[in-house]
């Protein structure tokens, strides 16, 4: 599975999708900079943390593109079946896909928040406020990297399932976007109980995380969530996957 892994790092890292998806948003990091130029240093210390807070929840959207050109668009054209011809089983190929994307997401994150930060130190220098306030927000992006992968983990479902790349997406974006709403309709108008279910949606729980950040039962609650959805998503693939015909 390692030489599977490494196989799809080299093969990703060689093409323009990977660098110039990391680069919208190293763009978008340096525009941030910028704009943080007509702010005091008080009010740009409060934009740094809202906007570090802010990135808590958008990898959830962001993962979509990793997702695409590590899995969806493979399974798109029907070259899977090229990868289990060489005795690779299907089980592996599923957790091998994952973890690419991880290993990929994590890395684009890396790229984008050492170009803002080290942007951000040169134009505008470093004092303590600013200090605590970027270890809270690594803290807080710790806490939420379990959730994270198990969107990861959503996202790679979807696109075994669902052929077309643009449909698993845009199914996986509405959820992400509409889950809460769709249980606050379901409990409202059908069946009241049903409303027990905003307590296990990942973008409620990443939301608890941005506002109520370190609490004990935060972290806890965070950390098994993100793992039981992982497993969850993950043995789905891997039953999917091992029952699909695949010619």
């Amino acid at each position: 599975m390692l030489n599977y892994i490494n196989a799809e790092l080299y093969r990703n890292f060689n093409r323009k999708y990977f660098w110039m998806y990391t680069s919208i948003f190293v763009a978008l990091a340096i525009l941030a900079n910028i704009a943080f130029l007509i702010l005091g240093v008080d009010s740009r210390t409060e934009a740094l943390s809202a906007m570090l807070d802010f990135g808590i929840i958008v990898p959830t959207f962001i993962i979509a593109g990793f997702v695409d050109f590590v899995t969806a668009e493979e399974n798109k054209t029907d070259t899977v079946r090229n990868v289990l011809t060489f005795g690779l089983s299907r089980t592996k190929m599923v957790v091998g896909k994952i973890i690419t994307t991880v290993i990929f997401a994590f890395i684009a994150q890396i790229i984008i928040l050492s170009i803002f930060f080290v942007l951000y130190f040169s134009l505008y220098g470093v004092n303590t406020n600013v200090v605590n306030v970027i270890v809270l927000g690594f803290q807080k992006m710790l806490l939420a990297t379990p959730l994270w992968i198990a969107c990861i983990c959503m996202l790679t479902l979807l696109s075994f399932l669902i052929k077309n790349n643009n449909i698993a997406i845009t199914l996986y974006l509405v959820i992400i976007i509409f889950d809460k709403v769709a249980v606050e309709i379901v409990s409202t108008f059908f069946w009241s109980k049903f409303d027990v279910v905003q307590n296990i949606l990942i973008t409620n729980k990443l939301k608890d995380i941005v506002q109520e950040g370190l609490k004990q039962n935060n972290i806890l609650y965070a950390i098994t969530m993100g793992i039981i959805y992982i497993i969850l998503f993950t043995g789905l693939s891997i039953i999917y996957m091992n029952k699909k015909e695949i010619k």
